[in-house]
């Protein structure tokens, strides 16, 4: 049988350009010189030319070794090196050399680390925003601190005669006010964490009240949001517990969400703080939460009720 052999004709936009261009030659000497590393390069991306030489760059610190393998993902996996304390300024520099007109600035997981990097990641973000009125900076940091959008979703309480924070219910993170002046964080990092597993259908739990401790368990009171778009969301409550000593695990949490209305009328509740009472050998809740961001109301709740009312978290 004869075969005629024919060549593989492939489309444009299936074959990749060597990377080239003056803006790309800049940026790569400039990565050099200040021994910084970029997803873009550790990643394999196959556009880095492209993006470089329209003014694109996605800085990578803290080394180019992860210690998380993620499967998806190209970086290396292993024990990194040391933090380069010279790195933030390093950053700084190759930015205003640059001239790019956006730049992100992520990282790799350093779980080595107490604080897994957070104090790095802040001195850097402080840092490159001397040229913050020339180009945009976007921040891709593993912790989510150090950024005035979260603050109103911290869940303070006091451990120890400590004033800890509580942010996010899933994992549940714990950060430590260092110093009140500087308003500075530290994340808290326990032998024993674990990761709490639980559903919540009504969108993603986030804090509103402090936490009080209610026997050997803190309570605290979240809200979420959920909608197919911003003029048909709406904001719930609900309640959860936590252990009342390191790793501080969630507990329990509510069934569903607590509605205090009909929901034509009332699109937002928003709880802002509560008391317990006790009243005829009763535990009562004196919840306050707002209404539609136009009213403060008061809910009373029966303590016992609303513990039945909960599930456990595993």
């Amino acid at each position: 049988m004869f075969i005629e052999s024919m060549s593989l004709i492939r489309p444009s936009w299936l074959k990749m350009k060597i990377p080239s261009g003056e803006n790309y030659v800049k940026v790569r000497k400039t990565l050099q010189k200040y021994n910084l590393h970029t997803v873009c390069e550790e990643a394999s991306c196959p556009n880095v030319s492209e993006c470089w030489d329209v003014g694109t760059a996605t800085i990578m610190i803290m080394g180019d070794v992860c210690t998380r393998g993620c499967k998806f993902c190209n970086v290396d996996t292993g024990k990194p090196f040391e933090l380069d304390s010279e790195e933030p300024q390093h950053v700084a520099e190759a930015i205003k050399d640059w001239n790019l007109r956006y730049v992100v600035i992520t990282s790799v997981c350093r779980d080595d680390l107490p604080d897994e990097g957070s104090e790095h990641f802040a001195r850097t973000m402080y840092l490159a925003k001397i040229n913050r009125y020339t180009f945009e900076i976007d921040y891709k940091t593993p912790l989510d601190q150090h950024i005035k959008a979260i603050e109103k979703n911290w869940v303070p309480f006091i451990s120890e005669d400590n004033l800890l924070l509580a942010y996010n219910l899933v994992p549940h993170k714990i950060l430590q006010i260092t110093d009140l002046k500087s308003n500075s964080l530290k994340h808290l990092v326990f032998p024993n964490m674990c990761f709490s597993r639980f559903f919540w259908k009504w969108g993603e739990p986030r804090g509103g009240t402090p936490a009080k401790l209610i026997g050997d368990e803190y309570l605290a009171f979240f809200h979420s949001s959920f909608g197919k778009n911003k003029k048909k969301m709406f904001y719930v409550m609900g309640a959860y517990t936590f252990q009342k000593d390191p790793p501080y695990k969630v507990t329990k949490v509510s069934k569903f969400p607590i509605l205090l209305g009909p929901t034509k009328k009332t699109r937002v509740y928003f709880p802002t703080g509560f008391v317990v009472k006790k009243e005829n050998d009763k535990d009562i809740i004196y919840l306050s939460y707002g209404e539609n961001d136009q009213i403060s109301k008061i809910a009373i709740i029966d303590k016992e009720k609303l513990f039945e009312n909960m599930q456990k978290v595993y």
